[in-house]
């Protein structure tokens, strides 16, 4: 039903298509596997990575290819299958680095019948659809690849093609209008190229039915996203901690200092395993002394407010004491200072862990009391 121009069009927009998206394809085979999106979305917070699940929404014109179909004997035809679309309207949400779902609706023009009977008989066109979208690679930036942002999809769906008369013939004649299928099924291919910001634009060409088709453009905004570059962070090799041991002529010189490896989950007040091992040594060797005074301070580093390091430090001082009391020390004061006692400057990550720190303090001397 598509004219020779119609077929040219298309077949240009493919071929461009896919000479721009082949060096990405070649990418992903090599690479096995799509970029980044589930690790940087685990890893978002130290990574300053991205999320693949959320929502988009776009608009675009392009152009619409409607050839109209008489029924009886009448072979009168359209002046031109080619118009101007305008609007072009979706919205979607991406399910992964692959897959998403969207609804868009297209105002397709009308077509105009030139000669016979029905000359001046104009068909006005409207499509809405929802589609499911296959991305071929990663749908957002990434730092890799010949071609970061560039990937291109499949789309399919069903929708529903709405078609009215818009202006009856010159001559007088009523044409009455009849859609023959209730809904039609849709097919089509596309590129898109996301920036980093999170805006983007996408072509696409959709055969909506047998007698219409539209070929786009537009821009698209993946809303909500944070879209940084993922940086690889450097691993630093593990810094081995002296394990702290309390002889018993330091209990009766009353030390102080800090308890190197005595950490807590992140964000939270819970005790690590290797924590308790070493809080398990330290009730050990105070066994036999059941009445010392103990105070245990808890510190943290600046990254949160203060108001909630204040409350965390408070928590984990509480733990810790809480640990040792249901192990027989009964007489220990646990006090948390927060943000506000750094032994060190919190700019950098040695320096922030140095910082979250457990400090002990043996306030009364029991050796001869023993």
């Amino acid at each position: 039903m598509f004219n020779n121009k119609m077929k040219l069009t298309c077949s240009v927009f493919l071929s461009s298509v896919v000479s721009l998206l082949l060096p990405t394809f070649a990418q992903a085979a090599l690479d096995g596997i799509p970029d980044n999106c589930e690790y940087s979305e685990k890893f978002a917070e130290a990574q300053g990575g991205y999320t693949c699940r959320g929502w988009y929404a776009g608009l675009g014109l392009g152009l619409s290819f409607i050839e109209p179909e008489l029924g009886g004997d009448l072979t009168d035809t359209v002046d031109n299958t080619v118009h101007a679309l305008i609007p072009n309207i979706y919205a979607g949400y991406d399910f992964n680095h692959n897959w998403g779902a969207e609804i868009q609706y297209s105002n397709l023009n009308a077509a105009t019948f030139e000669t016979g009977v029905v000359k001046g008989l104009k068909i006005k066109y409207d499509y809405i659809g929802v589609s499911g979208l296959f991305h071929f690679k990663n749908h957002l930036p990434t730092s890799g690849g010949p071609l970061p942002g560039l990937n291109g999809y499949a789309k399919f769906g069903i929708g529903k093609l709405l078609t009215s008369v818009k202006e009856q013939p010159e001559s007088g004649l009523v044409v009455n209008h009849n859609q023959k299928a209730s809904m039609q099924v849709h097919f089509g291919f596309g590129a898109e190229y996301m920036r980093h910001d999170g805006w983007g634009v996408r072509a696409e060409y959709l055969t909506n039915d047998k007698d219409a088709a539209e070929l786009t453009v537009s821009i698209l905004n993946r809303i909500s996203r944070v879209i940084d570059p993922v940086v690889p962070v450097p691993v630093l090799p593990p810094v081995a901690k002296k394990p702290v041991v309390l002889l018993v002529p330091a209990i009766c010189n009353a030390p102080t200092g800090i308890m190197e490896g005595v950490e807590f989950i992140v964000d939270s007040a819970k005790l690590t395993k290797s924590a308790t091992v070493l809080l398990d040594g330290i009730v050990l060797q105070l066994a036999d002394y059941s009445k010392v005074e103990l105070e245990v301070r808890a510190h943290t580093d600046s990254d949160a407010p203060a108001e909630y390091n204040q409350q965390l430090s408070e928590d984990r001082a509480k733990s810790v004491k809480d640990y040792l009391y249901a192990r027989g020390l009964l007489n220990i004061e646990a006090f948390g200072f927060g943000e506000t006692q750094p032994i060190v400057e919190n700019n950098t990550d040695e320096n922030k862990a140095r910082n979250r720190r457990v400090e002990i303090e043996i306030l009364s001397n029991e050796c001869d009391e023993k």
